[in-house]
């Protein structure tokens, strides 16, 4: 790997680090894009590349929500009781995700990223924010008592999403805790992140153990790029623990739109909008 692009996937780590943290989204929002870019520029067939992509997303993302959540943890972000339910209902989840992912054609794959890049941007762009709910309730007292058959539905599901397209688990997380449980934002994306390290680590171990039916995927181990993990896993922890900083001291507003921005154009990118249109003005 050349230096200038180790240098460029370290930057995008560092960001998708900050913004996993910062936003409870995960950071395979942004590193799935990018190791399927990077794979696009080697011409590596379109089917083995989405499914690396995931797989490496999912790897990456371990490392950096252990760094995330530990911040989180010691700050007391986090929901007392919930993720003994949550957990195995997202390992499970990621499991049946992951499995489909091996088994589903690329560019299957990169469709279903593509909507979740459009739906995370809508929901970036118009979505409320809902730790304004919370201050308008006046601090309202969290819930009690709440359903574990709900928390086990909430991590099926997020680990589903997680396991398939490499990320976006968050997405469902985090609001589904702010209404299930009614504790500040804070909190909710605390625990999105800790429960993100149980996720990504059962969607990755199915990854690691397929054997993809090519050599096209340089150091790897199964289907994720132990070269791109390199060069992206460490500048992503400490874009980590940099969200926990921020987040505990600044509004993410603006960088919730300059992130909803950012969604768009890489599920545009990802669908060949760019191309297409490109090619209408040849």
């Amino acid at each position: 790997m050349e230096a200038q692009t180790f240098i460029t996937l370290a930057v995008v780590g560092l960001f998708a680090g900050t913004a996993a943290s910062l936003l409870g989204v995960g950071g395979g929002i942004v590193f799935v894009p990018a190791v399927f870019y990077f794979y696009s520029l080697s011409a590596v067939e379109v089917d083995i590349a989405m499914k690396s992509a995931v797989a490496t997303s999912l790897t990456m993302i371990f490392f950096t929500a252990i760094a995330g959540g530990l911040g989180h943890l010691r700050n007391g972000n986090y929901i007392p009781g919930a993720l003994r339910w949550l957990i195995p209902g997202s390992v499970v989840g990621a499991a049946i995700g992951s499995r489909l992912a091996l088994v589903s054609h690329g560019e299957s794959l990169k469709f279903a990223y593509a909507l979740l890049l459009f739906a995370v941007s809508a929901q970036m762009a118009f979505g409320r924010d809902r730790s304004e709910d919370c201050a308008a309730e006046g601090a309202a007292a969290p819930k009690t008592g709440i359903p574990a058959v709900s928390l086990l539905l909430v991590g099926l599901f997020s680990g589903v999403l997680s396991g398939f397209v490499g990320g976006g688990g968050g997405v469902i997380i985090v609001p589904a805790l702010f209404l299930l449980t009614r504790y500040p934002i804070k909190k909710c994306v605390g625990e999105s992140t800790l429960l993100i390290i149980f996720t990504s680590l059962a969607g990755a171990s199915t990854f690691v153990f397929a054997e993809p039916p090519t050599t096209q995927i340089p150091l790897n181990a199964g289907y994720v790029n132990i070269a791109i993990c390199a060069a992206m896993v460490p500048a992503a922890i400490l874009g980590a623990r940099l969200g926990v900083t921020v987040s505990s001291r600044a509004k993410p507003m603006m960088l919730r739109r300059a992130f909803s921005v950012l969604c768009a154009f890489l599920g545009l990118e990802m669908i060949g909008a760019f191309t297409l249109l490109q090619n209408c003005f040849k």
